[in-house]
């Protein structure tokens, strides 16, 4: 879980640094900010 709030907060500053949602940098950490919510999700289901 901690990953998950450390990877949402460099997304944030991402988004902040280049106001831009379709930015490379910001589109690849919102992939992985995804990849981790899922496995957070996948986690307290099972």
């Amino acid at each position: 879980m901690n990953s998950l709030k450390i990877e949402k907060k460099k997304l944030d500053r991402l988004i902040t640094k280049h106001k831009d949602l379709q930015h490379p940098l910001v589109q690849e950490q919102s992939k992985k900010v995804d990849k981790l919510v899922v496995e957070h999700m996948r986690e307290v289901t099972a």
